[in-house]
């Protein structure tokens, strides 16, 4: 079973902080892993999506994303959510000390309320929306370096 390490708070331009992401150790190639990602604003927000990024590696270590559920949805709005996902790598990328990695870019997509104004944009008061980066690795080391 791999080992979960969570990254640092990210702050972005609407007043969001997200998990920025979270590293995986003594991964076996194949494995489905199920990633949680918490998030929270001044204002209501609501989830979006979770759509891949720019790919990472040389060699083709591609993330399957399957199962998406993000909280809170619209008609729901309120100060912070989560997002869960499943995340499998079929094939990894050789490192030197000879384990395999791959990393997985991902850009989670949030409706905002920049202005803390329910009396603006949609029901939920969403104004605006804003993506925030967020990456999943994964090693078959042991160590967590």
């Amino acid at each position: 079973m791999a080992g979960l390490r969570r990254g640092a708070l990210l702050a972005t331009e609407a007043r969001c902080t997200a998990s920025p992401g979270s590293k995986y150790v003594g991964f076996v190639p194949g494995e489905t892993i199920a990633v949680t990602l918490d998030y929270s604003a001044g204002c209501n927000i609501v989830f979006q999506d979770l759509v891949r990024g720019p790919l990472a590696g040389r060699r083709g270590a591609v993330a399957e994303i399957a199962r998406v559920d993000g909280t809170p949805a619209p008609g729901r709005a309120t100060n912070s959510g989560t997002v869960t996902f499943d995340l499998t790598f079929s094939t990894l990328e050789p490192t030197p000390t000879g384990a395999q990695s791959g990393l997985a870019r991902l850009n989670m997509v949030l409706g905002v309320d920049r202005d803390c104004d329910l009396a603006t944009g949609d029901p939920d008061g969403v104004d605006g929306a804003t993506t925030i980066p967020v990456q999943t690795s994964v090693t078959t080391d042991s160590r967590d370096d």
